[in-house]
């Protein structure tokens, strides 16, 4: 089929390409005597397709991971550590950040150990500081009852029925106040109204005083060892109800505790390791006038 050149022009086929191309050349005809050659070359090809489109990918995040592990933790420092990583331990969140390069000059990445309080101390951690009735801290010792080893007062050592007893003891909880009126002369006299208020539960059918303090025994964080917390007990009576106050001392120093050894574990990296939190502020600039 023969195809003019206005066809060619004209008619446009997809995934196709059509070339022209005009050279001119001298022919020397001898003697002398030269001409000039003109031709005209027409060329089809079939395109090859167009490679797929690559989408560009943003750059990758910083790394901010929070480990609950002080393995963890320093198996990763340990393996992506820099020469210039700085790690801070804040003794009084419990927390620990790592920076990975302190010398960076586009931005810290920053990870954190944030260990988690162990289950079984959360629910006694949360009555820390807090008064309630005293049979509600009866149903709260009778629902944890498993990790009360003792309380004081109780002859012989950790025993599972610890719990329940307690818990026995304090719903049949009673208070009988005696009224005193004292009359009397110098330095050091008592006088007007004094009440008296006993305090006692009933064990075995038999009235015994309320303990001062139970100990219970479990690990301070996940991942550490079980260690005895003795909580304090101020059971005391207000208006018509006796309630109980909780305090424990013993659980911050044994958290302390607990959180130093952690940062001792981390004496193997070839890092700065110290105690306090990161910080950082902004750069101050002068202001001039140009002029």
């Amino acid at each position: 089929m023969t195809k003019t050149l206005d066809d060619l022009l004209r008619n446009v086929v997809e995934g196709q390409a059509t070339a022209l191309t005009v050279a001119k050349e001298v022919l020397d005809l001898g003697d002398g005597d030269k001409a000039d050659s003109v031709s005209l070359v027409v060329e089809q090809r079939v395109l090859q397709p167009e490679p797929p489109q690559q989408w560009q990918r943003i750059e990758s995040p910083g790394r901010g991971h929070v480990f609950h592990d002080v393995e963890g933790f320093v198996a990763y420092l340990q393996k992506y550590r820099t020469d210039d990583t700085l790690v801070l331990a804040n003794a009084e969140s419990c927390e620990v950040e790592a920076i990975l390069n302190e010398a960076s000059d586009d931005g810290f990445e920053i990870v954190t150990l944030v260990p988690l309080i162990h289950p079984v101390l959360e629910p006694w951690h949360t009555v820390i500081g807090k008064t309630m009735p005293v049979l509600d801290f009866a149903t709260h010792c009778m629902t944890h009852r498993r990790c009360i080893s003792t309380y004081e007062g109780r002859a012989g050592g950790a025993d599972p029925q610890a719990g329940k007893e307690l818990a026995f003891m304090l719903s049949q909880v009673t208070a009988d106040s005696v009224m005193t009126l004292n009359r009397g002369q110098g330095a050091r006299s008592i006088n007007g109204i004094v009440v008296e208020t006993k305090i006692q539960g009933e064990l075995r059918s038999e009235p015994v005083d309320i303990p001062d303090s139970i100990t219970v025994l479990c690990p301070i964080f996940i991942g550490t060892p079980s260690v005895p917390i003795e909580f304090d007990l101020l059971v005391t009576k207000r208006k018509d109800d006796i309630v109980v106050h909780v305090t424990s001392s013993t659980m911050l120093q044994s958290k302390c505790d607990v959180f130093h050894e952690m940062i001792g574990a981390m004496a193997s990296l070839d890092a700065v390791v110290a105690m306090g939190y990161v910080r950082h502020s902004e750069w101050r600039y002068l202001e001039y006038e140009a002029g």
